[in-house]
């Protein structure tokens, strides 16, 4: 989905103050700003998890950086493999 969006901002996590990094496979670990279908946007490559050792403030941060940067709308999709 991240390609769709004409970005402004793409930036590893690693960038970020106090964002944690993603270990899981498969898990860019960057955000994007942007718009898509002329809506104003940010979108998280990757989530980092509790099985890789961060507690719930680390995990929700980012949600909590998005809802103070204005957003009021959240859709979490889930990539799964088997």
């Amino acid at each position: 989905m991240t390609e769709r969006i004409q970005a402004d901002v793409a930036m590893d996590y690693k960038e970020i103050p106090h964002f944690a990094v993603s270990t899981a496979p498969g898990h860019h670990g960057r955000i994007v700003v942007g718009t898509l279908g002329g809506k104003p946007v940010i979108a998280m490559e990757g989530r980092f998890h509790a099985y890789e050792g961060y507690n719930l403030a680390d995990i929700t941060l980012p949600v909590r950086v998005m809802k103070a940067l204005g957003c009021d709308t959240l859709v979490v999709s889930n990539a799964c493999g088997g």
